[in-house]
């Protein structure tokens, strides 16, 4: 599995609304994620797309990306697979290993890698969250010198996520399972019919 593109996510922008503390937001939504962002946090629909969302704060990036996919998602798997993929990039270096975080009820699991692309040291701070067959990922990329900058805004606007999926049912997703088993910090031990 892999977090695939999907026609199933609908990307969202509504108006501008104050706060109490005077802070203007703007509402933003994909799937069955909602967040507030700051106004700082500039819409680039250009880099969006039916399933992702994506904001500017200078030359960094917040990505918002969503995918239902056809097999059971668990956070632990997606932040593997990222592992992996950022693995392939020169100066790949895990700044901080994936650990679970509570965001408005729900477990995400956040992580922290260093990389180069184009001759440039970036990092990248992800969250991600998997639940039914529902993948979720949040992202703040920038370049290393601008990360401590903009870093904590992000966070912020991270800790407005609110999920409320309506839960599927997972006949077809355990349909090929002969067990799973929870292994304490481990994650999940899962047992396929093929014996993977």
């Amino acid at each position: 599995t892999g977090c695939n593109s999907s026609s199933e996510g609908e990307a969202s922008k509504t108006g501008e609304s104050k706060t109490d503390d005077e802070f203007t937001y703007k509402d933003a939504g994909i799937g069955d994620l909602k967040m507030k962002l700051e106004d700082i946090w500039v819409y680039q629909e250009a880099q969006s797309s039916d399933n992702s969302l994506a904001f500017s704060l200078e030359n960094s990036i917040l990505g918002v990306t969503y995918s239902k996919e056809n097999t059971y998602q668990c956070a632990k798997d997606m932040v593997d697979r990222i592992e992996g993929i950022y693995a392939e990039y020169d100066g790949y270096e895990i700044l901080k290993e994936a650990v679970p975080v509570s965001v408005n009820g729900n477990e995400w699991y956040e992580m922290e890698i260093k990389y180069e692309e184009d001759g440039q040291s970036m990092i990248v701070y992800r969250r991600c969250f998997g639940q039914d067959y529902h993948a979720y990922s949040l992202s703040f990329t920038a370049i290393e010198d601008e990360y401590e900058a903009g870093i904590e805004d992000a966070k912020m606007a991270m800790d407005t996520a609110e999920l409320e999926i309506v839960p599927n049912d997972e006949t077809v997703a355990k349909e090929f399972l002969v067990g799973e088993w929870g292994i304490g910090d481990g994650g999940l031990l899962v047992l396929n019919e093929d014996n993977t």
